[in-house]
């Protein structure tokens, strides 16, 4: 009776091997790989967060487990658990970070008082005989070529005050030659 048990037992162990024999590559894996690969090339350890690591997730659990890829598909969803629990802890961290932080109130600027303060403003270089000049220190630096001519009043202002008219002297003409005339 060993003797017939023997066959049988080999036959049960060619049936057994052709079970475990490998599917050859896997589709779900290769089109998963790639996937993970676009992600991570793109948005680096955010694609953990991302809505289609699902996808990826999901292509990975379909491969056969006798395919030739079920180890590299294995060791792929590990990579992604922990690039998952490693995302989740960076965002808990940051999250506690900024917790209780408020954002700074906008400033209101006025963009044309910026505008206005980066110009710079020579100003107007002041007329040493223009509006407002004293008479005398007129006098005093030109020699006293400035004499008085006539009174006068303004109409509506009501304002007076004294012409002055430049004193016939050639000295005088060649130190204001702007009063000439």
């Amino acid at each position: 009776m060993r003797r017939a048990c023997i066959p049988l037992l080999v036959a049960l162990c060619l049936v057994a091997g052709c079970r475990r024999r490998s599917t050859g590559p896997s589709q779900d894996y290769e089109s998963a790989a790639t996937l993970y690969q676009q992600l991570y090339v793109t948005l680096l350890d955010d694609a953990y967060g991302d809505a289609r690591m699902d996808e990826v997730v999901a292509g990975l659990k379909r491969v056969d487990p006798r395919s030739v890829d079920a180890q590299a598909a294995g060791d792929l969803l590990g990579t992604i658990e922990r690039g998952r629990a490693e995302l989740a802890k960076q965002r808990a961290e940051r999250a506690k970070r900024t917790e209780g932080v408020t954002a700074p109130k906008p400033v209101q600027i006025d963009p044309s008082a910026v505008l206005a303060m980066s110009r710079v403003d020579a100003g107007v270089d002041a007329d040493p005989t223009g509006t407002g000049a004293s008479i005398a220190e007129l006098n005093k630096q030109y020699g006293g070529c400035l004499v008085s001519d006539q009174s006068f009043r303004e109409q509506g202002t009501g304002k007076s005050g004294t012409v002055y008219k430049l004193a016939p002297y050639s000295a005088c003409r060649d130190k204001l030659p702007g009063f000439v005339g």
